[in-house]
């Protein structure tokens, strides 16, 4: 039986050799699987930072014509979201 797998390594090695070196990495990752040596460790990408807290008020007061007078000022949006 070893005799039969040196004659198939033999035959193989040059055509794998080549694919392996070819440049793609999908090749190469297919010939590490089928020779059980799995993918490559790719370390995964750092976790974004949460945005700040948003912190309200609670002490605020407005009375409502300060609040109308302030709404109008706003700029008309003509884009629907």
């Amino acid at each position: 039986m070893a005799d039969v797998h040196q004659q198939v390594y033999e035959r193989i090695k040059a055509p794998l050799l080549t694919l392996v070196s070819s440049g793609s990495p999908e090749q190469s990752y297919a010939v590490d699987d089928l020779l059980g040596l799995g993918r490559p460790e790719i370390p995964s990408p750092a976790p974004a930072p949460s945005p700040p807290l948003l912190k309200l008020n609670s002490k605020v007061v407005l009375d409502p014509g300060t609040f109308q007078q302030k709404w109008r000022q706003l700029p008309i949006s003509l884009s629907q979201v």
